[in-house]
């Protein structure tokens, strides 16, 4: 094993996993759903959103784990990967693919990208799953599309952007810096989750005259589905601010009329139990802490 990590890995690398890598929790169930799926099949790995911390943490946990190693990326900045030896990043999406399974190894597919200026990220630059869906008709092993999750960092999406998220990346795609600072703070708590594979060959030989464009249009849309409602399990629903929640309250049309009712019997300028409905509820209003 040592002599496989040192010449996958560089040892920069090493020594943070060493440090940041071992607390992850990767579940055993996890691990050898992977291996089923690499003893029968091509494994694509796919994920939200750039990050290099995803990437580093799955080309470490592969080859720690004697799974096959990354050998395929899509959507990946290249200086990311600069710390792995054999990683096809910049070759047209054909020449990728064959790489990384001649080389009996894995792939790796970003659904979305971090941006400067936008706190949700971006459309991505590449679209692979056409020239997959391609090979996978012409494959003699069935193609899998593992969709995961790397959690290491419990903040609740918001429905309204903050200024930090424009210029950090919010939860949904963080940028570099927040990366860095959220991982390093919260690594003992990261969790590596594994979702329901999509056997990609047996979808298209279900629809055999579906084109490879809505093929994968269709699987593209499944793993989106298949990770938002992950990302919703771990996070809980999306925090609207106080000040949202007391106006939706107090919209309500049985809570207005009580009011209006109390105004008049209590012989108040109207508009006034409003105004201390509004002192009360902030008053009573929790101060939500997603890392409590």
């Amino acid at each position: 094993m040592k002599t496989l990590l040192t010449s996958e890995i560089g040892p920069l690398t090493r020594a943070i996993a060493r440090r940041y890598f071992q607390p992850v929790r990767f579940s055993e169930q996890g691990k050898e759903e992977l291996k089923q799926l690499h003893q029968t099949g091509f494994v694509v790995h796919v994920m939200r959103s750039t990050g290099w911390i995803n990437y580093l943490y799955l080309a470490w946990a592969m080859v720690t784990h004697q799974l096959p190693a990354v050998r395929a990326a899509f959507n990946l900045r290249p200086w990311f990967s600069r710390p792995w030896r054999r990683l096809a990043l910049c070759r047209d999406f054909k020449e990728r693919w064959q790489f990384a399974v001649a080389q009996h190894g894995s792939a790796l597919i970003f659904l979305k990208r971090s941006a400067f200026g936008s706190a949700r990220g971006r459309a991505v630059r590449e679209d692979p799953f056409p020239s997959l869906v391609a090979m996978a008709r012409q494959s003699a092993r069935p193609v899998y599309l593992v969709p995961e999750l790397f959690v290491w960092e419990k903040s609740n999406h918001r429905l309204q952007s903050s200024w930090t998220d424009y210029f950090f990346g919010g939860s949904d795609a963080p940028g570099f810096l927040h990366t860095l600072a959220a991982f390093f703070r919260n690594y003992r708590r990261a969790q590596f989750r594994v979702g329901q594979p999509i056997n990609l060959t047996e979808w298209i030989a279900g629809h055999p005259h579906q084109s490879d464009a809505l093929v994968a249009r269709t699987a593209r849309s499944a793993l989106y589905h298949h990770l938002g409602r992950e990302t919703r399990a771990v996070f809980g629903a999306t925090q609207k601010s106080t000040h949202r929640l007391i106006q939706e309250i107090l919209r309500d049309r049985e809570l207005k009329k009580s009011i209006q009712e109390q105004e008049v019997l209590a012989g108040v300028p109207p508009g006034s139990f409003q105004k201390e409905s509004v002192r009360v509820l902030e008053s009573i209003a929790a101060k939500v802490d997603p890392t409590v």
